[in-house]
């Protein structure tokens, strides 16, 4: 009777550990980077709730997007709007420097993290790219980091109804740029 008792109270704690897994960000997502958002802030329910936890928990997500940041998957499925394409000079050298930005879409649905996501992206352009990119389209991009961001970048803004996820500015070399469907 005791080993039976002890098994059902082992399975209920299994089970009830288990189900802690399961709550916070459920919504399905093919965005790698909506997901770790997701999961962060689901982590973290009461942030900007406690001044004290506030400063810990900021920091402790600026080093996690960072670190997301050098992850292969960063822009996976990301779709981001060309904003402008300008000449530059990086390291002394001319380069054509592409601005993608997140954006914003009513479509999408409301559980999406996307419309909240502020994310620029500045990209070295190779020539042979220059003629496939026009401002104002919208892409899926590869590409391969040239610069870091900068942590003081990154800030999570929480208002009764609405949240903005900032996760600053980086400098990548364009691989490819995949016009979004329509």
């Amino acid at each position: 009777m005791k080993k039976s008792l002890l098994i059902m109270a082992a399975a209920a704690l299994i089970a009830a550990c288990g189900q802690k897994k399961e709550e916070g960000f459920t919504f399905k997502t093919n965005v790698f980077l909506e997901n770790k958002v997701g999961h962060y802030l689901a982590k973290h329910p009461d942030w900007k709730s406690n001044e004290d936890k506030d400063t810990e928990v900021t920091s402790d997500f600026r080093d996690s997007v960072i670190i997301w940041s050098n992850d292969d998957r960063f822009f996976e499925n990301l779709p981001l709007e060309l904003k402008k394409v300008e000449a530059e000079k990086v390291q002394n050298q001319d380069v054509q420097m592409a601005y993608f930005e997140t954006f914003n879409d009513p479509t999408r649905v409301k559980e999406s993290l996307l419309n909240d996501i502020r994310l620029t992206i500045r990209a070295i352009v190779p020539p042979s790219q220059l003629a496939n990119l026009k401002a104002g389209e919208r892409y899926n991009i590869s590409a391969s980091m040239y610069k870091q961001g900068r942590k003081k970048d990154v800030s999570y803004t929480k208002e009764e109804k609405s949240q903005v996820i900032d996760l600053g500015s980086y400098t990548y070399a364009l691989n490819s740029a995949q016009p979004l469907k329509p």
